[in-house]
Formats: C-alpha cells, structure tokens, sequence
C-alpha cells in the first residue's frame, strides 16, 4: 500500500490518497515517512497549515531526516517565511552532503544522484531567497514600521546564529583538533557568554591555535564595542564579591573607588578577577564586566561538589586487575566511600554517553547519537550543571573533550568554563592544576565543579605517553601502529591493553594530588566527590563474551565520597541516566527531574531498575541494545545498517541471551519479552 501512496502522490492523483494514508497510518502507526507521506498531501491540496504542522511533529522525532528538513523549507517557501525556508534549506543540504559522505547499502546510485540534484537545487533556492530577505529588510525599513523591523531584525539574529554554528551541526568544532578554538568573541551558542584567552601569563599567542586556552563568563555589561565616553555610571556592589573585567585592548583599567583612581595594566581578551566590597565606576570606554561571583556559602548545603569524568575508564578491567593494585590513591580516598561495581554507561562513544549523564535521558530521547549530525543539548529538559545552579552553586567545568563543548549546550548552567582541545593544553596535569586553581578561587562560596580528563585515548590513538609511564611498560608492549577507528571499534589487544593500564596509574598519581588538596582543606561533611566514565574499551575484550555492548565496553565506574562515613560496596545495577538523580540525591538538591529517563537506584532510597540499558545508534552501524540485570544479559542486533538520521531496516536481527556466568539461555519467551522491548524503543527509527 505505501508505493501505492507513493506512486499517486508522484503523478498527483488525489483522489482517494487521503482514506488510503489514514489506512496506511492505522496498520504502520510508527513508519516515520508518515509524516512526510501526509504533509505531502496536504501541500498538494493547497493546506499550507496542516503541512506545516504535520512536518514539525515529524521534526519533534527526528531533526535529522532529509525529507522533514526539505519539505518544511518547502512550506516556509510558500508561506513567506523566508528565514525559516532559509534555515530548512540549509538544514535539508547539510544533511544531503553527510547522506553522500556516509550512504550505506540501503541506498543505491540513483538515490546517490538524486541527492547531487537536491544539493544543487537547494543551493539555488538559498541563493534566491538571500536576495527576497535583502528586499524585505529593504521595504520594511523604507516603511518605518518599527514594530515589524523589530520582529524581522530578531528573527534575522537567530537565522545568523543557527547559520555561525551550521545550524547545530558545527557545533562541534571549532572544539576539535579539525577547528580553531575562537576567542576574543561572544558564544556562538549564547550570545550572553564571552569568550576570553586563558594562559598563565595571559599573553596571546596567536601562532598557536591549536593549543588556545579559554576562560569563557557569563557577561553582566558589555562595552567592548562602544567608541563612546565612558558612561561614569556607579557599579553598585553591597558585598564582597569577585568581579571579572575584560578590556578589548591592550590597556590600562582605570577603577574609581572612594574618590580615587587607580590604573591595573591588563592584556587584551584576557578576563582578570577583582574582590571588591563597595562601589566603583570603571572610567575605560571599553570593557566587559562578567557576571560578579558572591563570596558567601550557605552552610545548610555542600561546600564543594566535585564530578570527575575520565573518558574510556573500563570499570570491568579495574575490577579484575585490583582496583587498589590499579589506582591506590584513588581505592584510599574512597575506601570510606561507595562503590558502585555494576554501573553501565548508556553508549558506546563519548557524544551519546555524555549526553546522558547531562540530561538523564537515553540516546533515542536526546537524540545525540552520530558526528555527521550533531545537535544541541535538548533545551527542554535540565541539565546536570543547571540542577546545580538553580540550588545557588557556582558552577565550573575545566575539559578539553569536545564531545561536550561549549556550542552544543555543554555551556549550560555554568558560571566558569575553561576549554581547550584535549592533548597539549587539557591533559591531567593541566586539568588537577585548574581544578585546584578554581577550588580555591570559589572557596568562599557553595561551588560545583566538573572535571573532564582524557588521556586514556592517548592509548588508541597511538599518543606519546609521559615519559614516567613509558618507563613503566615493557618494551614488547610499546608495539602498535597508527589506526582511524575509534577507542571503542578496536579489536582485543594485549600491547594496548598493556598501556592502557599503565596509564590508569598515571592518571591515579595525579588525581592523588587533588584528593590530597580536598583532604587538607575540606571536611568529608562538606563534600561530595564522584568518578565516572562514558564507556570502556574495545581492545580489552575477551573471548567469552565478544558481544559488542558487553561490559568491557559498558561497565564504568561510578565512586561516591563523602554522602556515607564508611565503605559502600553496591552490587545494584545501575544506568549512566540515573547519575543526575544520585546528584540530586546526595548534594541534597531536590531538582525537578521531569523529563528524564532517570531512576533513583535502590541503594539510594529509591527503585531497583528491571534491567540496565546500553545501546548503539550510529550510521552505518547496526542498531545494537542491551538488557543486563544480575540474573542475565539480553543482546539484541539489526542486520541492517542505521541511516545518517539514525533509522535501520531490522531485517534478519540476532538475539543473544546468557545467564550471568554468560552460560547460553534457551528460554524463548524470556528472548520474545526481551526483543519486544528493543523493537518498542526503536519503533520510530525503524525503516518499514
């Protein structure tokens, strides 16, 4: 019946093409291409309303699909709407230039051709409907309505932010070694933070930009741009507070206070921080004031709350090999602490898995699942950082990962960020060095912090390890050569293995440091300090259970300090989108988590789950889930290779099911309930 849809919509009979979709719609309720199928009719009989409406629900499930993206900028077109057609089109032909990079077998070479026609015709339509925007702009300021020049300038503001960032989809960089981290600008993603170059010595060094540093705040007053006088207004301040000042030139800052003026020599683009506790007139003309930072605590709540994420830490392999044999200053500082034996991340990568622990939602809900289509945080639901601010915390992430920059939304909810790409600028020395640095900035008030630290993909990227390290390891296991897949594609190896676990005791002599600075200057009442990690390892499978989501893979640490006064250790089975809800929990925060996939654990005063979820969703991959409880693990695996836009043709699919001694379990009603449950959550990405 859908090609028969299909074939009436192509020659444009419509006759009984209405009762024929609402049949279609009844039998197949979740084929995506639904949506499509009824904006389609509607745009031919001329509902330009129910098209529109039709296709933003479609949106709403997928923001990636080519035909949703095309036919909305179509309906904008007709409508008049020509900075929304212009975003659609633009969406629509970025996504026809990934479907080109990153076609599977689903697509053959007429479908391949069809995608060149689209991008050069969407091309066309860009360029056109640049010129109407231009003649609009044009006659609406000829006609002095202000009200509608006001309405047309902002929606004109948002289309150049979508069209700076490539419309969500370059958001990841210039965050990456591909870009260049800017600096001396506004947050392409806020407009209301700042971007300032952070360096020791606070000197520019522009034949750098791979290895920048920045400071990025949240702006109170902006004058960088002004060429007038100084407008000698009076910064009221009426207690003690740290006030960050940016001059945009390299300059003295001139601060009046109590009747006299005082000249502090300042680099450009560079945030420098003042403790005042009365009133001052800045008397530059240009400057930027960032948002002032309060120097009081409330001693009801937390003095500092630490999140330390270590990208690829394979909680399996600690396990096995002793946590204390591994990581003996990290096992003491948390031997009064809780250990969380089985926490499963909820992805495979770095993108999706984050996006989880932000959001407390699963990769089919917040939809961050692939490079070739990145997207923002969603913006309607809270994210970790945000749970925080809104308990009056000061905030604080220092990472180089830019699985989570700024631009994607990462910014949320964060007073202080300070960012560069991983490797040369934001290693673990660089990191414990800031971490400490901002502990003792913020130490007079309540502050959360987050700490992202990489190295352990120095291993599967073939990176030169610290010399200290590369003494550690036998020369045999130095061996390997440069390869493109991903820490988590790559197949058992024992060399890199080796290093791996090398490297987690370099890492552990650095986070050592700061367990020893929290300990000096903090009481264990005072604190929260949490471990965690997006995914394990490919090169460390086994064998026994070679399934590509088993626990060498999934198992990640979760270790908690200072919510209990002696050791914890919970066998519970925990998911990575429980993490904001234990967040909430032991910092005592009592955030509103609608919206998420979150569960408070068992341990934790609330629900056991059924099972834990971990999946993956990437294009030209299969789609892969797993069920994992202490009694039994469930895999399940498409035959067909996921779409750029994230849906995959089942066919043939495989099912997998052991005990927890990954013993084979010939149970075909358990395998029914456990494959009904990962085609439900697929049900709207799947190709019918």
């Amino acid at each position: 019946m859908k090609s028969k849809i299909l074939e009436n919509l192509n020659i444009g009979n419509i006759d009984t093409l209405l009762d024929d979709i609402k049949q279609y719609e009844a039998e197949y309720p979740y084929d995506f291409d639904i949506y499509s199928i009824k904006a389609s009719y509607y745009f031919m009989v001329g509902d330009l309303y129910n098209a529109e409406k039709t296709l933003l629900r479609g949106y709403d499930i997928n923001i990636f699909n080519f035909d949703i993206l095309y036919n909305l900028a179509l309906v904008y077109e007709y409508k008049k709407d020509t900075i929304n057609a212009m975003k659609f089109y633009n969406r629509a032909k970025i996504m026809a230039m990934n479907y080109l990079m990153d076609f599977n077998e689903i697509d053959d070479k007429d479908s391949i051709e069809t995608y060149k026609k689209h991008i050069d015709l969407i091309t066309k339509k860009i360029d056109e409907l640049s010129n109407r925007l231009d003649k609009e702009i044009k006659v609406a300021e000829a006609s002095e309505n202000l009200v509608f020049l006001l309405e047309l300038r902002e929606k004109l503001a948002d289309y150049t932010k979508e069209y700076n960032i490539n419309f969500e989809l370059d958001a990841m960089e210039p965050w990456c070694w591909r870009g260049q981290i800017y600096f001396g600008e506004h947050l392409r993603y806020d407009s209301s933070y700042f971007v300032g170059y952070y360096s020791r010595i606070g000197i520019v060094f522009e034949n750098t930009k791979a290895y920048r540093r920045v400071e990025i705040l949240k702006i109170l007053k902006d004058r960088l741009n002004n060429d007038i006088n100084n407008d000698d207004s009076t910064f009221e301040i009426n207690e003690k507070v740290l006030l960050p000042i940016l001059l945009k030139d390299e300059n003295n800052l001139m601060i009046e206070k109590n009747g006299k003026i005082y000249e502090i020599f300042q680099q450009p683009n560079v945030f420098y921080y003042y403790r005042f506790n009365e009133d001052i007139k800045i008397k530059n003309n240009q400057y930027l004031i960032a948002q002032p930072i309060k120097l009081n605590s409330d001693d009801n709540k937390k003095k500092l709350v630490i999140s330390i994420f270590i990208d690829g830490l394979c909680w399996n392999t600690v396990k096995q090999e002793g946590f204390k044999n591994l990581m003996p200053k990290t096992e003491k500082y948390f031997s009064d602490g809780i250990i969380c034996n089985n926490f499963h991340s909820n992805a495979e990568w770095t993108y999706p898995s984050m996006a989880s622990y932000f959001t407390g939602q699963y990769l089919i809900n917040h939809n961050m699942y692939t490079s070739l289509a990145v997207k923002f945080l969603p913006k309607d639901t809270l994210t970790l950082a945000e749970i925080f601010k809104n308990s009056k915390f000061v905030n604080t992430k220092i990472d180089g990962d830019w699985r989570t920059s700024p631009d994607m939304g990462y910014i949320r909810g964060f007073d202080r960020v300070v960012d560069a790409i991983y490797g040369e600028r934001m290693g673990v020395q660089e990191v414990i060095t800031e971490a400490i640095d901002n502990i003792e900035l913020f130490k007079d008030t309540n502050q959360y912090l987050f700490l992202g630290i990489a190295d352990l993909h120095d291993i599967a990227d073939n990176y030169r390890l610290s010399v200290c390290t590369q003494k550690e390891i036998d020369f045999e296991n130095m061996q390997g050569s440069k390869i493109d897949s991903t820490s988590v594609m790559i197949s058992s190896d024992d060399n890199k293995k080796a290093r791996y676990l090398k490297q987690i005791s370099y890492l552990d002599m650095y986070l050592g440091i700061l367990f020893n600075h929290i300990k000096e200057n903090f009481k264990d009442d005072e604190i929260i300090v949490t471990i965690f990690s997006d995914h394990g390892q490919g090169y460390l499978n086994d064998e026994k259970d070679n399934f590509f989501l088993n626990d060498n893979r999934t198992n990640v640490p979760l270790l908690i300090k200072g919510f209990t006064k002696e050791k914890h250790i919970c066998d519970e089975y925990i998911s990575a989108v429980d993490y904001i809800s234990i967040m909430d929990k032991i910092s005592d925060l009592n955030a509103d988590l609608n919206n998420k996939d979150s569960n408070l654990p068992e341990f934790f005063g609330g629900k056991k789950r059924d099972f834990v979820i971990s999946e993956s969703l990437h294009s030209n991959r299969p789609y892969r889930v797993s069920f994992k409880n202490e009694k039994e693990y469930f895999y399940f695996e498409t035959q067909g290779l996921a779409t750029t836009d994230g849906r995959v043709k089942i066919g043939d699919y495989k099912t997998y099911l052991y005990d927890s001694e990954l013993n084979v379990i010939n149970d075909d009603n358990k395998i029914k309930y456990y494959t009904d449950i990962a085609l439900e959550r697929i049900k709207n990405h799947i190709i019918y």
